[in-house]
């Protein structure tokens, strides 16, 4: 036993420890969630810096387009100065204000590192005529986006040979002091121009490739050095972790019991592979989860001992031992079992012949018919806590798991640690009158859960599948299951398709009463006996390759859906 003294250091060391450690992770984790966030965001971020850039540069070039036409143009043209898009080949003429505008965007362009400036328009002004049109479909919805909403602007991200590239497009407008002119321009597209009118599409593109490689360059190797902090940090947490309870437990021993390596964990406990000091069998140990200490969870752990350990069929795990630690950790030793759950079955195996599935649904009602009788629920009957197991030369025996949801009928304190305002189970195998009153239920929602998992055996899907608890729980109140024959698309025989459907009833009253008469009405089905020792050995050979089935933890598998807690206000939580 270790000493008392020496535990006591090591604890106010380990809390010492821990608290740097966990401040560090605290820290690490903040600054990387940060990094990412901003990391997400950046494009978004320089998009709108960009855009910004653009709209300045198209206000700016629209205002030297109204200047242009207010201070030159009609000066000129008061003096006789000819004012056209041709103004090259005619002399003492000067542009019209769309073409100058389009000669100081080609300029812009190839001044402007990738970016560019274009007036384009659908109509045929003699400017627009050869490099003026809608190029593209960017142009052709910019057009029609300003026929609606003018005043708007149209703007995207495009890749252009091989850049990104933000497209941002205004609407090129009518002004008073150009409506008389085009109206009288003999080469005008229409001669009934008002102010406002759209006549084309003034795009300014800037490129983002450069700003986005360079902030993702820069992000980016900050991020990694935070990954690698923070990931030699949650390191050295798990080591010292992990030495200082080696330390505590006096080489990971429990009374008698030497602890192997952790082969599973559940909604309560996390549990080990461990050996009896004289004995010398393989066990299962259960121990409280530290971070589930607390009186509440202690008593919950403690009554799950003591209720299984009053069952004593063969078809429910057996319970050896249980006791605290010096240090007050409840643990309890149970018998380690080899096999698969019918969750891996499924997955691995397919729907199951009928009379495989009476086979071990008689096994499973032989299970509860015990902890029926002794006043017992079990409330979590699913595949994930149903195992096929190898035991003294027999193969398919079957063992009933987790009774860690058990309650007891017609207890009146069971209130001090089950809350009776909440359904408790896993919602593919929750029975109706568990989702409605919860606390007044009794073994016959036991039952409902049998034919759920009969009809997952036979059919390799659940009765009620859905996107979300909610809808699987509306099913079960509301919906007549599909007959598993007619799911399968292939017959079975109708007395077993009959009791499961007879145990999937919403009445309580039309289903079998009790387990004893459940397994009864399996046994008398024409399919039930054919499933024999040889035939169970033949498939375990076809599963594994030898004469064993593979070792598998007491524990549900990871895949099976979880436990679900679901208070009367219908707030989730994962049990």
């Amino acid at each position: 036993m270790a000493d008392p003294g020496r535990i006591k250091t090591v604890l106010r060391n380990l809390i010492f420890e821990r608290t740097i450690l966990v401040l560090a992770v605290i820290f690490g984790t903040g600054i990387t969630v940060i990094l990412s966030y901003v990391y997400l965001q950046q494009s978004s971020l320089i998009e709108a810096q960009a855009t910004q850039h653009a709209a300045s540069l198209s206000q700016a070039l629209g205002e030297f387009r109204t200047l242009y036409t207010a201070e030159v143009v009609e000066r000129v043209r008061a003096r006789g100065v000819e004012v056209t898009h041709d103004f090259q080949d005619r002399d003492g003429a000067i542009p019209l204000p769309a073409t100058l505008s389009m000669m100081l965007g080609d300029s812009l362009t190839k001044k402007g590192a990738g970016g560019r400036t274009r007036l384009y328009s659908p109509l045929p002004f003699p400017w627009a005529r050869e490099t003026g049109g809608l190029r593209d479909e960017f142009g052709r919805a910019a057009w029609r986006h300003f026929q609606v909403s003018p005043d708007e602007p149209f703007y995207a991200t495009e890749v252009i040979d091989g850049r990104a590239m933000l497209r941002y497009a205004t609407a090129d407008r009518m002004r008073e002091g150009c409506v008389g002119c085009h109206n009288g321009h003999p080469d005008t597209p229409k001669k009934d121009w008002k102010v406002g009118d759209v006549r084309g599409v003034l795009e300014v593109s800037v490129p983002l490739d450069a700003a986005v490689g360079q902030l993702r360059y820069s992000l980016g190797g900050t991020f990694a050095l935070l990954v690698l902090m923070t990931t030699l940090v949650l390191s050295g947490l798990i080591l010292v972790i992990r030495r200082h309870a080696r330390i505590i437990f006096g080489l990971q021993k429990l009374g008698q019991y030497t602890l192997g390596e952790k082969i599973g964990e559940g909604g309560m406990g996390v549990v080990y592979k461990a050996n009896h000091a004289l004995l010398r069998r393989p066990t299962a140990v259960k121990l409280l989860r530290p971070e589930k200490a607390g009186e509440d969870s202690v008593l919950r752990f403690e009554r799950e001992v003591q209720l299984t350990s009053r069952l004593s069929h063969p078809n429910t795990i057996a319970i050896y031992d249980y006791g605290r630690t010096p240090d007050r950790v409840f643990y309890y030793a149970m018998e380690y079992l080899t096999g698969i759950n019918l969750t891996e079955l499924i997955n691995g195996d397919g729907p199951q012949a009928e009379e495989r599935v009476i086979h071990i649904l008689a096994q499973i009602c032989g299970s509860l018919a015990e902890a029926h009788d002794a006043g017992l629920v079990h409330r979590d009957i699913k595949p994930g806590n149903i195992m096929l197991c190898v035991r003294g030369g027999m193969h398919d025996v079957v063992k009933v798991l987790d009774f860690g949801l058990v309650r007891e009928v017609n207890r009146s304190d069971d209130t001090a640690i089950t809350n009776v305002d909440s359904i408790t189970g896993t919602a593919l195998y929750l029975a109706p009158e568990v989702i409605t009153v919860g606390s007044t239920i009794d073994a016959r929602c036991d039952l409902y859960a049998v034919g759920a998992v009969g009809y997952y055996l036979l059919t390799g899907k659940p009765v009620f599948p859905g996107l979300t608890a909610m809808d699987v729980f509306s099913h079960h109140l509301h919906t007549e299951p599909t007959p598993p024959s007619e799911r399968l698309g292939r017959p079975i025989g109708q007395d077993l398709e009959a009791i499961i459907l007879q145990c999937l009833a919403k009445d309580v009253s039309d289903r079998p009463q009790t387990a004893a008469a459940l397994r009864d009405a399996l046994c008398a089905c024409d399919a039930a006996g054919r499933w024999d020792q040889a035939a169970a050995r033949a498939w375990a050979e076809n599963w594994s390759g030898g004469d064993k089935l593979p070792e598998r933890t007491v524990i549900p598998a990871t895949e099976e859906p979880p436990t679900l807690e679901v208070d009367i206000k219908r707030r989730l939580k994962l049990g």
